[in-house]
């Protein structure tokens, strides 16, 4: 893609599917707020629980909501993706073909729990990385194994993995505790990528572009544009991603 401008590669966009948008309606209006903030681009990525639709049914709703997308004339991309959970269930669905990973198929959004220990992280990213995906470890500043443990985001770093933080963090969305791990890793350059994690329209046409200008004034014009940029895209074509030095 030429200039696609944002990508966001983590996104609850997809209409009665999990905790996110909870209609066609409040697709359209996400939609829109992410437009507007400057994303051409979205994976939406609904939670790959077993109580939740299958592989076949998330790709039917996302073409149609591309479909309403275009009607509704919101210049918007939308891609393969899903929210895992870092467990063994994973696995299982990985041994049945059924991984559901990003874009062209090498890289998997995983996501540690937020309120428990996952002292046996390297070994999952281990296994992932043996299993030939590259993980994307969603929100870390938000789970408690890197508050807990802050060298955890370097060691996964280290490791392969890319790391990727929530925009809505570096408001105090989440927080203050989230805040400042947030902005400790973007300082270490720790972070491969930024995404919204976007739920529901609400507010989202105001704090998406305050969220994004915070992002800016803490890493500047270029490190946002490889953040929200430049690597998610290569992510979707399933290349080697942009890594920056750590400070």
């Amino acid at each position: 893609m030429a200039d696609p401008g944002y990508i966001d590669l983590h996104c609850h966009l997809l209409p009665a599917v999990d905790d996110g948008a909870k209609s066609v309606e409040e697709s359209v209006a996400m939609a829109r707020a992410l437009a507007a903030a400057g994303f051409a681009a979205v994976a939406p990525s609904p939670h790959a629980w077993p109580e939740n639709p299958s592989a076949a049914a998330i790709a039917e709703k996302r073409e149609a909501l591309a479909r309403r997308l275009a009607a509704e004339g919101i210049a918007l991309e939308l891609h393969p993706n899903a929210e895992n959970r870092l467990d063994p269930e994973l696995f299982d669905r990985i041994e049945r073909d059924d991984a559901r990973p990003l874009g062209a198929g090498r890289y998997l959004l995983v996501e540690a729990p937020f309120d428990a220990p996952l002292p046996r992280l390297p070994e999952l990213l281990f296994r992932l990385r043996v299993k030939g995906f590259t993980p994307i470890v969603a929100h870390p500043e938000r789970c408690l194994e890197f508050a807990e443990r802050p060298e955890r985001a370097r060691e996964a770093a280290e490791a392969g993995a890319a790391l990727q933080a929530e925009l809505g963090a570096l408001l105090g969305r989440y927080g203050p505790k989230a805040k400042k791990l947030c902005e400790r890793f973007l300082d270490e350059g720790l972070y491969a990528m930024a995404a919204s994690d976007l739920h529901g329209p609400v507010g989202a046409d105001r704090w998406l572009p305050e969220a994004i200008l915070a992002l800016r004034r803490r890493v500047g014009a270029e490190a946002t544009g490889r953040l929200l940029a430049e690597n998610p895209a290569r992510a979707l074509r399933g290349e080697d991603l942009v890594r920056p030095e750590a400070g």
